[in-house]
């Protein structure tokens, strides 16, 4: 079961934002109600390199950064009430824009770092005409 903040709005939503560590982009959501998301890091000699950004592609990135895609996470509906009893120490971030979020996902499907399981899901979010590598 999802929790609720309200009577509209599950804890999680795809485009999300939170801070654990570094900032989580939450881009896919199955038919069980868990979602996906990957970090955005620093740009290092050696990183994916597939997804690229910029300090204009969201409010919280000040310098050039890539998506982690080994790092992804599939949020569970356990993790999701986690995050609602800690919601003191998970900091939400400023929403993603649909660009971005596009962009992510369009990574995940590209990169040879990301998980199968998560390119599944994503693949099946954006319908039948993505197909994970």
């Amino acid at each position: 079961m999802v929790l609720q903040l309200d009577a509209v709005r599950p804890v999680v939503v795809v485009g999300d934002t939170f801070y654990v560590g570094h900032l989580w982009v939450v881009v896919a959501r199955n038919a069980g109600g868990e979602f996906v998301a990957f970090n955005i890091t620093s740009l290092r000699p050696g990183i994916d390199t597939t997804c690229v950004l910029e300090p204009t592609d969201h409010p919280s990135v000040d310098h050039k950064s890539v998506i982690y895609y080994a790092r992804g996470m599939l949020i569970t509906s356990d993790m999701q009430e986690q995050l609602d009893d800690e919601r003191q120490r998970f900091m939400p971030g400023a929403q993603a824009s649909a660009a971005l979020i596009k962009k992510i996902q369009q990574g995940a499907l590209e990169s040879l770092q990301t998980p199968r399981n998560l390119k599944a899901i994503i693949a099946a979010f954006l319908g039948p005409t993505k197909d994970p590598k």
